[in-house]
């Protein structure tokens, strides 16, 4: 398989945004678990009630400011690559010499229309990954501490979540493609109309250019129609798995406690943990599935 070769201009400020969203994840998985410690501090007496409140406190502030930080690098990263990418492309697309028309429609409709996708989806998606993955190890860690029934039940449905957008993958990419062609072809005809819109009023052809026009348009309909239903189901597969694990982790975190294997504070984390784990496992679930989506783009770009 041909190595792909990635042009990417920003690598250091990408580079920046990945430690601030890694170090963002950590915290937020810190958090819970001192939380926990907290409650059975109360509870059962185990450890300085202040101490643990201090480090919750303190917690908390340094997870909304790598929040903020995370935030502004990416806005900032997506800024700076897309102007690289523009003007990239623009270099190549001017050694090309003259262009029709329709190339001429077909290269200004990427460059505004698919440029921001493959920035946020394929660029910006890779990084989230990355963070998502990091959540998701440093949730097993603290769960396997906890009880390891919890835990296989949490990853469990997790791992289930994350599977669907890879069995969905080639259908959502070619939907994707053929969603990027059917604009292609609706902003050449539309260009092509409307730079010969005398020629079209003289010749009476206003009633074909308009049917024309509705063909194209109702091509691109159909087509963001087929994308937009891979999209729910995608989601609709996630949002059910994350029902059944809750109503799981309640009902077996309640039994462990009555069993007097785990303690409150145990099962708060646990619940804390699955929610900071729902997030990522939902999220990676779009990200793959839009990353696999933008690939095709990214092809394209690089050719």
């Amino acid at each position: 398989m041909k190595k792909q070769k990635i042009f990417l201009k920003n690598k250091q400020l990408l580079g920046f945004y990945l430690v601030v969203g890694v170090l963002f994840s950590v915290i937020s998985v810190v958090a819970p678990s001192i939380s926990g410690e907290l409650v059975n501090a109360v509870i059962y007496r185990q450890g300085d009630v202040k101490v643990y409140l201090f480090l919750l406190v303190l917690t908390y502030i340094l997870l909304l400011l790598f929040s903020i930080a995370d935030q502004y690098f990416f806005q900032y990263f997506q800024i700076k690559e897309k102007n690289a990418m523009r003007n990239e492309l623009f270099q190549a697309s001017l050694k090309r010499g003259n262009q029709e028309k329709e190339q001429i429609a077909a290269f200004t409709s990427f460059v505004n229309n698919d440029v921001p996708n493959i920035v946020e989806n394929y660029y910006g998606g890779t990084v989230d990954i990355i963070k998502c993955v990091c959540i998701i190890i440093c949730v097993a860690l603290e769960l396997f501490q906890i009880h390891w029934l919890l835990a296989v039940i949490i990853f469990g449905s997790s791992i289930l979540i994350i599977m669907i957008p890879n069995i969905m993958r080639g259908y959502a990419s070619k939907n994707r493609k053929n969603y990027g062609e059917a604009l292609e072809k609706f902003n050449a005809v539309q260009q092509s109309l409307l730079s010969g819109a005398e020629t079209v009023k003289v010749c009476l052809y206003r009633s074909n250019a308009k049917r024309m026009i509705e063909n194209k348009n109702n091509e691109i309909e159909k087509e963001e129609k087929r994308l937009r239903n891979c999209q729910v189901s995608v989601y609709g597969l996630a949002g059910g798995m994350q029902i059944l694990k809750r109503f799981l982790i309640l009902a077996v975190g309640v039994y462990l406690i009555y069993r007097n294997i785990i303690k409150v504070g145990g099962l708060l984390v646990a619940v804390q943990l699955a929610e900071v784990l729902a997030a990522p496992a939902e999220t990676l679930a779009y990200l793959l599935n839009a990353k696999n989506e933008a690939r095709p783009l990214v092809e394209k770009y690089e050719q």
